[in-house]
């Protein structure tokens, strides 16, 4: 009997025991509701005192809620308390009351990634982080992290792993020898194996400090091996190296999201006009009709990177004009195989030295000179007599010159006639010598042998 009162008497107090033991082991949040577990990043990071002054820098942020909780799929990367106390030192700063709230939430969110990464499965390449570049009130991109895997585990090419892989209830904590530093785009070249030669070659050309300036820019980078290949194949000088290199810069943030058809100057220039370069985006980003972004929107402090399948040489007229989807009808008449056309890919791409102005006709402008040519509509740029098809192409090539809409005079000749030319503030009109008009729809884009300007209507001197 007494064994029997016992038991019941266990019975009845083991559910409050439980009970018990349920709310010791739950917290609340702010909204009174309750979150199990008691192993989250803050959790460990508070109970263990290699942690103090990150403790310190996650309360002062007052992420305290935000890094807690029973379950989620974060990865927080966290410097012991000496890294913290070497990063205030090398900032002159005695601790961390020295920062900002937003200064501390910045550090922290650059530490924290938004999936679960497992150093034992994950391989070298660029990372996104919490931390945001914040272009204006309602545009950001997250800022971009490297992880580079050799024989250890290393971050933005410094940072050391000192202990990976420790379960917490809301994801994985890996522990640093140092505090991460949000990297510039000179940084960001630096750090990946696909993009170091290109760095190499900013670096010897003294060009770094570019790349380092605070105002957004965007990077093409090319791809290590291939731009190896083309400075060994190429005698460039050193002013001729700078120009490449900047072929592969440009003013502005460009993420991919952002990046629209047509042509962008670059921070190359010929006689101090910028470089153009033409991105086609109907498939992913293809550069001048040969390059691809193969890694896209790696994004530093002061702009974004993107690795590129292959180098951004100086475009050529031809290049320029092949690339636009645009200019498709022009191409095709171009590169007839007829014995009585000229060689224009060869005439426009700069082999032979030659500069020229081109005033090219854009696809609608040929669909409206055939129609009015032949009602039929039988008649196009495939069956166009071969000897009219080089006088009409000839009529908007002029050769020798290579002119600006600012720098060209009241008429332009070549062997085919006189084209008079008309100019305001906002417009410039073309006339040939049949009367037929053409105007600039886009101007001054610029190539190593000359401009281009396209028109909207074919003209044609005979």
């Amino acid at each position: 009997m007494n064994r029997f009162s016992f038991s019941f008497r266990f019975a009845k107090v083991l559910p409050i025991f439980l009970l018990s033991v349920f709310f010791l082991a739950c917290d609340e949040d702010d909204n009174d509701n309750v979150i199990e577990g008691t192993n989250s990043i803050i959790n460990y990071l508070s109970k263990n005192q290699e942690f103090s002054q990150l403790t310190e820098l996650i309360f002062k942020a007052d992420y305290q809620g935000k890094l807690d909780g029973n379950s989620g799929n974060y990865t927080f990367l966290a410097p012991t308390n000496q890294a913290i106390n070497e990063f205030l030192t090398k900032n002159g700063m005695n601790d961390l009351s020295a920062l900002t709230q937003q200064e501390a939430q910045e550090i922290v969110d650059y530490h924290l990634l938004l999936e679960k990464v497992d150093t034992s499965q994950t391989t070298t390449g660029f990372l996104t982080t919490a931390a945001q570049l914040r272009l204006n009130d309602s545009v950001s991109y997250p800022l971009s992290l490297h992880l580079k895997k050799d024989t250890d585990l290393s971050f933005n090419a410094s940072a050391q792993l000192v202990q990976a892989n420790i379960e917490v209830d809301n994801g994985v904590l890996h522990v640093l020898n140092e505090v991460l530093i949000v990297p510039s785009l000179a940084d960001l070249l630096s750090f990946d194996e696909q993009s170091v030669g290109f760095f190499n070659l900013w670096d010897d050309l003294g060009l770094l400090p570019l790349l380092e300036q605070e105002a957004l820019q965007s990077l093409f980078a090319p791809d290590t091996d291939k731009l190896a290949v083309f400075l060994q194949n190429q005698n460039l000088n050193a002013q001729e190296k700078e120009q490449f290199a900047k072929n592969h810069l440009y003013q502005g943030f460009l993420h991919t999201d952002a990046i629209t058809m047509g042509y962008r100057y670059s921070e190359a220039n010929r006689d101090n006009t910028m470089i153009s370069n033409f991105f086609n985006t109907t498939t992913g980003i293809l550069i001048n009709n040969k390059t691809s972004v193969s890694t896209q929107n790696i994004v530093g402090k002061n702009g974004v990177m993107h690795i590129c399948s292959d180098i951004l040489a100086l475009p050529s007229l031809w290049s320029l004009i092949e690339s636009n989807p645009n200019l498709a009808t022009f191409v095709q008449g171009a590169t007839r195989t007829d014995s009585a056309l000229s060689d224009y890919k060869s005439l426009l791409s700069g082999t032979n030295n030659i500069n020229f102005t081109c005033f090219i006709p854009n696809n609608l402008a040929f669909d409206t000179f055939f129609s009015n040519q032949d009602a039929t509509g039988i008649l196009n740029i495939d069956n166009i007599d071969a000897g009219t098809l080089e006088t009409l192409l000839m009529t908007h090539l002029f050769e020798n010159t290579a002119l600006k809409i600012e720098e060209l005079p009241s008429s332009i000749a070549n062997n085919q006639g006189v084209i008079t030319i008309n100019k305001s503030i906002s417009t410039c009109k073309l006339t040939d010598e049949n009367g037929m008009e053409a105007s600039v729809i886009e101007q001054d884009i610029n190539s190593k042998n000359g401009f281009i300007h396209t028109i909207d209507s074919v003209l044609l001197n005979n």
